[in-house]
């Protein structure tokens, strides 16, 4: 439950952080990106907070699967554990579509975009900053290690040799992916989190935007996969 509340927080602050930025900035892509960035590590900051005393506040299968592979989680919890974060990630942005549920007709009048001149899809999910130059190897090498590099910085944070107050580590893990994201942003957006995107992807499926597990040479793999390869 911890697990599931926490994701959703995560995913409703930082789509609809995404989707104000979009909305308010369409032509500013330089301010977008740092509000985008910054309001994403304020969205892990709050999660974190939320989820470390509950469930440990893994927010992410990377995680998840990586401590079962060394044998530091249990492999009997870990199906229970993905399908919280997915599905915390999946209620996250139907919230934000009801949020923001009038600008959608307003933006993409009778189809909803996932590419195009406002592909409203990219609020919800990964895609390619620029499509075309980077192949989806390119890609998915980038995903895997943004990946690593998070998670080496959560180990570090959750080492018991650090004496670290309950406040300090939340808000070092936002600047991290902070960060991560300013840094990987140029190639993709950065999701190194197969349920952020895995969930809100389902879910936008639902409502309208029919074509976002085709579009970039069926990139959906490329967020589902990397994380978990990286974090391994």
């Amino acid at each position: 439950v911890g697990e599931f509340f926490a994701m959703f927080v995560f995913v409703f602050i930082g789509c609809c952080i995404t989707a104000q930025a979009i909305f308010r900035m369409p032509h500013s892509e330089g301010s977008m990106d740092i509000t985008i960035c910054f309001g994403w590590g304020c969205a892990l900051v709050l999660a974190v907070a939320i989820g470390a005393g509950t469930s440990g506040a893994h927010l992410n299968p990377a995680i998840t699967i990586g401590k079962a592979v060394f044998g530091h989680y249990p492999w009997k919890r870990v199906p229970s554990m993905v399908f919280a974060q997915t599905l915390g990630s999946f209620i996250g942005a139907l919230f934000t579509w009801l949020y923001y549920y009038p600008m959608w007709d307003l933006v993409n009048p009778g189809h909803r975009q996932s590419v195009g001149k406002a592909p409203t899809a990219e609020i919800f999910v990964i895609q390619p900053s620029k499509s075309g130059i980077y192949t989806n190897t390119n890609l998915f090498f980038n995903e895997a290690m943004m990946t690593f590099c998070m998670l080496f910085a959560v180990h570090f944070v959750a080492d018991k040799r650090m004496t670290m107050s309950a406040t300090t580590a939340p808000v070092l893990l936002g600047l991290m992916l902070t960060a991560i994201l300013l840094a990987g942003s140029q190639v993709s957006a950065i999701g190194i989190n197969s349920a952020r995107d895995f969930g809100p992807r389902l879910f936008i499926v639902m409502a309208g935007w029919h074509d976002t597990f085709k579009v970039y040479n069926y990139y959906f793999y490329v967020p589902l996969i990397s994380p978990i390869v990286g974090g391994i």
